[in-house]
């Protein structure tokens, strides 16, 4: 979801307990996918979640 800028799919997955330490398949954390493709408000949700930037 982080990948399709799925904003509210993201903050409902973290809700219920989904990490954020998660890769995506070419290896980039999400928050920094997140960072890469613009995706503030994600990049945001993931850092308040726990996500290291």
């Amino acid at each position: 979801m982080v990948d399709r800028g799925k904003t509210g799919a993201v903050r409902v997955l973290l809700e219920h307990g989904a990490g954020v330490m998660g890769r995506h398949p070419d290896g980039r954390p999400l928050v920094q996918l997140a960072r890469d493709k613009g995706f503030v408000e994600i990049m945001d949700l993931l850092l308040e979640h726990g996500a290291q930037a």
